[in-house]
């Protein structure tokens, strides 16, 4: 791990460099990747390679957005506390801002007339998130056994309609990786029985997470009180969600239609939004929390987006200090290749229902979808170019009928 550096120039240039990349980071999880490689193992140098691999890995293993996730740890690595939240902060807000305003837009102008710009963005929603399960498919349900997990995991999700399914699909799929993925632990077996010392400060982050996750269902049934409902839903899926990203998809179409009576219409036009914006993609939440009332709608954005980041923050500050050992555990490198594959069933279940059902409702809707896959998957457009597509495909449409 690199040296810890808490001087105000290191603060200036977290702030400078991460304002940047909030503003300019297109592309989805993978490219913000491949963004703070360039801009901080290669320009900056603030971290070596191997840094680098390893925080991705740590990034890997933890539930929320692994994106976000690796920005608040080389925060921490540049600034500790302070530097994490300004990295996570200012990563976050231009896309948090952006997404405000488009519920406001929507919310201010929605009616038949702009009916046909919601379809434009549900249908490039669909195409989005069709080409991440294929594309994580082709990377973690490449053998027979990765698929059937995958397969699997998407009948339970489509056939059983219980909110925490998909938990107890990772869990389960966990345990059994550690069974039938043995080669994995190989090469590291030496290592099972490692000892690990785990920092007060982790053990209170640790902690920390866990007491939320448990409590505050409790408190927001006993008080009813909606910002604490949102707050409570919101964490609950930062919390739960592994893969980051289109996985959160279900735990939120499930919260926010279902319990706070957010139209699905709402609901996707906003997803498809969240594509074409800068940063990450959990800043959808901004959104959603200020879909939920238009009285509060600022108190219940602000509410929403740091209630679905706030267990990444905890489990970064807890897991940092720690990884150097726990890496070391092969039963992680197993199991983790059962989580991967049951996240691509749970992926593709959400593609399915929902998206793709409340989406394409005619074979002008499929074949416009089935158009921007090509141009996405093959001829390798961004996907901010395919929200534009979509929505002026529709607008065209609309206008020459």
């Amino acid at each position: 791990m690199q040296k810890i550096d808490s001087s105000s120039s290191a603060f200036k240039e977290i702030i400078l460099s991460f304002l940047k990349l909030g503003l300019t980071s297109f592309g989805g999880p993978i490219a913000h990747i491949g963004y703070f490689h360039h801009e901080f193992v290669i320009k900056k140098k603030w971290i070596d390679e191997k840094t680098f691999v390893e925080l991705t890995a740590l990034c890997q293993f933890l539930p929320g957005p692994a994106s976000s996730q690796l920005g608040m740890a080389i925060g921490y690595i540049r600034g500790k506390f302070w530097g994490s939240l300004i990295a996570w902060l200012l990563f976050t807000l231009p896309s948090a801002i952006l997404m405000l305003a488009v519920y406001i837009g929507i919310s201010g102008f929605a009616n038949d007339k702009t009916e046909f710009i919601i379809q434009g963005l549900q249908i490039a929603a669909v195409t989005i998130v069709l080409h991440a399960v294929a594309n994580m498919a082709i990377r973690f349900s490449n053998t027979a056994a990765k698929a059937s997990i995958s397969v699997f995991t998407m009948v339970a999700c489509i056939l059983i309609p219980f909110t925490f399914l998909q938990v107890i699909l990772i869990l389960l799929s966990g345990i059994l990786g550690k069974f039938i993925f043995t080669e994995a632990e190989s090469a590291d077996a030496n290592t099972a029985n490692a000892s690990v010392k785990i920092p007060k400060s982790s053990i209170v982050m640790f902690v920390l997470f866990f007491m939320l996750l448990l409590l505050l269902p409790i408190f927001s049934r006993i008080y009813e009180n909606t910002s604490l409902s949102i707050f409570e839903s919101f964490y609950t899926a930062g919390s739960l969600v592994f893969g980051g990203g289109h996985v959160v998809l279900p735990f939120l179409e499930s919260e926010v239609v279902s319990r706070f009576g957010v139209s699905q219409d709402v609901f996707m036009a906003g997803y498809g939004a969240a594509q074409a914006v800068p940063g990450p993609l959990f800043a959808f939440s901004s959104y959603l929390g200020a879909a939920v009332t238009k009285e509060y709608m600022y108190l219940h954005s602000s509410l929403a987006l740091t209630a679905i980041f706030l267990p990444s923050f905890l489990l970064i500050l807890a897991a940092l200090p720690v990884w150097e050992k726990w890496k070391s555990y092969a039963f992680m490198k197993s199991a983790m290749i059962a989580i991967n594959a049951c996240v691509v069933g749970i992926l593709a279940a959400a593609l399915y229902q929902p998206i793709w059902s409340h989406s394409i409702r005619n074979k002008e809707d499929f074949s416009l979808m089935v158009l921007l896959f090509l141009a996405l998957q093959f001829w390798k457009l961004p996907s901010w170019s395919v929200i534009i597509l979509a929505v002026g495909v529709k607008t065209a449409f609309h206008f020459i009928s």
